[in-house]
């Protein structure tokens, strides 16, 4: 949460401390999880507002917003919340407050799976009294199996902002989550989107977008800079998809420009965007992408949404899906979900089929009501000269 999690800000941390109190909290925190894992990070980030380290927890899920109470020394609801009930969330609310003086904490706030905490400067320097700064600490709890392409997606600050981009170029279809990446469409309109999940593997992933995952794994270690992410990012053999979604990339900003920052989430990208058209191996597709080829990506039905006029479409055709795009059904073929998601289909297809029946009937209302309406105001005219609304 960038040091904001609680009312007054954390006290930044060098590149050192933050290094050091992540160790620290690493250490502390592993004896309660099935295993922890820290995001990466380059040296262009000068200081950092929080430590933040992924826990393996194994126990269910559940949400609620609560912060530790130090008169009646529990969890209460965060600002007028209720508290949630059940045995998962007794669970939770314990290891947090156990994980609170592991960690030698003095505030917690729980969101959900995240535990943000308060520890004393003192925890890197003993000299330091103050009982008002602190560090802010934060715990993302995930499922054991989730660890790795947690890490992969939270590292070197902008991974999963990046990629979010760059696979839009490639799909519309497809989704990355911080635990999983997914495939998603919607063949009917109201009707709950298809979600089949494809992996929740970095290796599985990175094959596919034809990025190479070892070399993450090993030389990642000593990237310093984000120019060695972006280049590692952006060093894809042509025809893979990740080179698709970089020439349309390309394209797009030929045509549009780079798109304007204007926080964090949109920095990223532009500085991205930048060494893709000045630096990659792709800077000689941008210099001799020519006009024609910028309209060239309209007649592709990669990565594009079948447009439909806006009073049609809240109607559902049972008889003509939404279809996906050439990227989604590219994707559904290398994974071999096509069998998941024709059965998904049908039983989408069987909700949506009453509702068209009752859309069908409406209309067909309307326009009697309607032909009777015109009709009637075609006798006005013809006895006496004028309108319904005139008279």
């Amino acid at each position: 949460m960038g040091g904001s999690a609680f009312d007054q800000q954390a006290s930044r941390l060098t590149q050192e401390q933050h290094a050091r109190l992540t160790r620290i909290i690493t250490d502390l925190a592993a004896p309660f999880f099935q295993g922890t894992s820290a995001p990466r990070n380059t040296a262009s980030k000068k200081t950092h507002g929080d430590v933040d380290v992924i826990c393996g927890y194994a126990g269910e899920k559940c949400g609620g917003q609560e912060e530790w109470d130090p008169e009646s020394k529990t969890l209460v609801p965060l600002k007028g919340g209720k508290l949630v009930a059940g045995q998962p969330a007794d669970e939770l609310r314990a290891l947090a407050v156990t994980l609170m003086g592991a960690i030698g904490a003095v505030g917690l706030r729980r969101h959900g799976s995240s535990l943000n905490y308060k520890v004393p400067l003192s925890i890197l320097d003993a000299t330091e009294t103050s009982s008002e700064k602190f560090y802010q600490v934060d715990l993302a709890l995930v499922a054991p199996g989730d660890i790795e392409f947690n890490t992969f997606l939270t590292s070197y600050g902008a991974t999963s902002f990046l990629l979010g981009r760059c696979l839009r170029f490639y799909s519309h279809s497809v989704v990355i989550h911080l635990t999983h990446f997914v495939f998603r469409h919607a063949p009917f309109f109201g009707i709950p989107p298809i979600d089949i999940t494809l992996t929740n593997d970095p290796a599985e992933f990175c094959k596919w977008f034809g990025l190479d995952y070892q070399v993450w794994k090993t030389e990642g270690l000593q990237w310093r800079w984000d120019w060695q992410f972006w280049k590692w990012l952006t060093d894809v053999e042509d025809g893979t998809p990740a080179a698709v979604a970089y020439k349309q990339m390309i394209r797009r900003v030929k045509r549009d420009g780079a798109p304007v920052s204007f926080g964090k989430r949109d920095r990223f990208p532009s500085e991205f965007y930048r060494y893709l058209l000045e630096r990659s191996k792709w800077s000689k597709e941008w210099e001799n992408t020519t006009s024609a080829e910028e309209g060239s990506e309209s007649d592709s039905s990669r990565g594009k949404r079948k447009q439909v006029p806006d009073e049609m479409q809240s109607i559902i055709d049972i008889d003509n899906p939404a279809e996906s795009d050439e990227g989604g059904a590219a994707v559904l073929t290398y994974w071999g979900k096509e069998k998941v998601y024709q059965e998904l289909f049908e039983q989408r297809k069987a909700l949506a089929a009453p509702i068209a029946e009752s859309q069908k009937f409406k209309l067909e209302k309307k326009a009697r009501q309607k032909a009777l309406l015109d009709a009637q105001e075609a006798m006005i005219k013809i006895n006496f000269g004028g309108s319904a609304v005139d008279q």
